[in-house]
């Protein structure tokens, strides 16, 4: 694959016109075709940039699916926009099990009421500290101190309560 950016390439022209043979600038015959490309360059000022097959060069490329340094590198699969120079469209990204996401997602409810539902656990955690709901009805509550307040009534109920 080549490395350079068009711009950086500091050739004759008869070095060029070589250079750009090896591309075809031809996207796939349907537009209904899927091509698998790679993300070569997030650059906020010329936008993303991928190759595909037949076209090694990076193209600039619009996206449909947020982008990001993790996207960097990966396979992107690319549909192309109809027109007399058609333009390649990233539709999602190929994730295998060296692409797990791990990165930690922020939710922000405005609502009055908040459902998280997990089919076999929902696990919170923060530090040392974590409350585990598991699908059998069992609540492990995990902290360096627990601390229970109230300005009403604070009860405790269960078959049998243990303390210490």
């Amino acid at each position: 694959m080549i490395e350079k950016r068009e711009d950086e390439i500091h050739t004759e022209e008869g070095e060029i016109n070589e250079l750009f043979s090896l591309v075809d600038f031809t996207p796939p015959s349907k537009n209904t075709e899927m091509v698998l490309g790679q993300l070569v360059r997030l650059d906020s000022g010329e936008g993303f940039g991928v190759t595909y097959p037949g076209n090694p060069i990076p193209v600039p490329c619009l996206s449909t699916i947020p982008l990001d340094e993790s996207g960097l590198n990966r396979q992107v699969v690319l549909m192309f926009l109809e027109g007399p120079s058609p333009k390649p469209v990233a539709i999602g990204l190929i994730h295998n099990s060296e692409h797990v996401e791990s990165t930690p997602r922020e939710v922000i409810v405005d609502n009055e009421r908040l459902v998280i539902q997990g089919k076999k656990e929902v696990e919170l955690r923060c530090g040392k500290a974590s409350i585990l709901l598991r699908e059998d009805g069992k609540v492990v509550i995990k902290g360096t101190n627990l601390i229970s307040r109230s300005s009403g009534s604070n009860k405790v109920k269960g078959a049998s309560v243990s303390l210490n």
